[in-house]
């Protein structure tokens, strides 16, 4: 190739000009030759000099062929786009759309801020999403490259998790040559959607480069997406200038999705994995799982197994025994995080649960649940927790407990809202450990 590029030139024009032509053996095939020029200008000159002369000289040697003229960043670009589309390729991912993501009170705002990102980009910078795991923060993020791609099919996107970038740019450093192809691609794209950001923590050389590339995109109008498992405050090892700017585009929290929004979702994996639950079987299942949508996949996929390999049709002792063998949020929860849930939830003093005087109505009510919800989940013995709400002694909390027990086997609307109570009891108690470690 070199020598072809020498024959159809002056030296002047070879030594200033062809020289600087590489051969992309890449992105070449038996049918067409492609070859880079360093600039759009220097590829611009050659297509318009001497493309007729190049391919005549190739053809001399390799029969009928194409030549491709095109330059680093235009193949960065189609790198970048490959990436999303390989991505997407897997069924996993182009299943991931704005139109089967069940929406909640609990996720409204991230639903809704990431498909604005599509008609309004750049509106926020960036648009951080976050929450604990499995709550559908992926789902999002690729239901706005599926729903870019479906209006653009050239549109110039990168999805990518934080670790593969990491992965990346550590390989990068490794040959320098190739850095500046890696800071070309990440900052001239249109869309950054970066999964996982937290796996930034205590990585300062990808905390710099993230922090430039940021700039840039936005200074370019591009947009920028980004999922965590938790707010940028407690992210950790990170310098404050990145949680600034992690800070200062809209944050979007996903909670965990009360019980008709779950009750959504399993009748929607129950359609997409085909099998047939009852409404009760469902509902059991909401009220034991804390909304994590990765263990709901998780248990429909394991019913439908079951039920395939046993030949029967899925029964309540099924899915009882799957509840048990997954061990479902069996943490250990404290007195203050009960009493902390239920004043909160009745609109109450917690000094008023603890309360010695003959208690009426809510704060009845909310004492005989915290005995309930104290004996059941806490490792306090019935003497601890007559101690903790003032009652006379054991016998008293017994009692009470009793009440209930019978309360609950008539009433399912109470059940539900018992198991709904202790979900958001163990929520407390995870965020709270959280906060004491950061």
């Amino acid at each position: 190739m070199i020598e072809i590029l020498r024959n159809i030139a002056t030296k002047a024009e070879y030594d200033k000009y062809l020289s600087k032509v590489e051969f992309d053996r890449e992105n070449s095939s038996n049918e067409e030759i492609a070859l880079l020029a360093p600039n759009v200008f220097i590829a611009n000159w050659i297509k318009a000099k001497y493309l007729k002369d190049i391919q005549k000289e190739l053809e001399k040697t390799e029969g009928k062929i194409k030549v491709k003229i095109t330059t680093k960043k235009e193949i960065n670009k189609q790198v970048s786009k490959k990436m999303v589309i390989q991505n997407n390729s897997n069924s996993t991912y182009t299943s991931m759309k704005f139109d089967n993501f069940i929406v909640g009170e609990n996720n409204k705002l991230a639903f809704e801020s990431a498909k604005d990102t599509i008609n309004q980009r750049g509106r926020w910078n960036p648009l951080f999403i976050y929450g604990d795991t499995g709550l559908g923060k992926t789902h999002l993020l690729n239901a706005i490259a599926n729903e870019i791609f479906k209006k653009n099919s050239k549109a110039d996107v990168i999805s990518i998790t934080m670790e593969a970038m990491m992965n990346e740019f550590t390989h990068r450093l490794q040959n320098p040559k190739t850095l500046g192809d890696f800071r070309e691609r990440f900052r001239n794209c249109e869309y950054l959607l970066l999964d996982d950001v937290q796996f930034i923590e205590g990585k300062e050389k990808l905390q710099e480069e993230l922090f430039n590339t940021f700039n840039e995109i936005v200074k370019k109008g591009g947009q920028v997406v980004m999922t965590c498992d938790k707010p940028p405050k407690l992210i950790k090892k990170i310098p404050d200038r990145m949680k600034s700017r992690f800070e200062g585009g809209l944050m979007a929290k996903i909670n965990h999705p009360e019980l008709e929004t779950k009750i959504k979702i399993i009748e929607q994996r129950c359609i997409q994995n085909d099998i047939k639950l009852t409404n009760n079987q469902i509902r059991i299942i909401a009220l034991n799982y804390g909304g994590n949508i990765r263990a709901i996949d998780g248990i429909i996929i394991t019913l439908r197994a079951n039920a395939a390999i046993m030949g029967m049709d899925i029964n309540d002792n099924m899915i009882n025994q799957s509840i048990k063998d997954r061990d479902i949020d069996s943490d250990e929860i404290t007195f203050e995080d009960i009493i902390k849930v239920i004043a909160t939830e009745y609109n109450i003093k917690a000094s008023e649960i603890r309360t010695k005087v003959r208690a009426k109505n809510m704060i009845a009510k909310a004492r005989k649940i915290t005995a309930f919800i104290a004996k059941q989940e806490s490792n306090l013995t019935m003497p601890q927790i007559a101690s903790e709400l003032n009652l006379r002694d054991h016998s008293a909390v017994s009692k009470q407990i009793k009440i209930l027990s019978a309360e609950i086997k008539k009433d399912k609307e109470l059940e539900g809202h018992i198991k709904e109570l202790i979900l958001k009891i163990k929520r407390v108690d995870s965020e709270f450990s959280e906060l004491n470690v950061n």
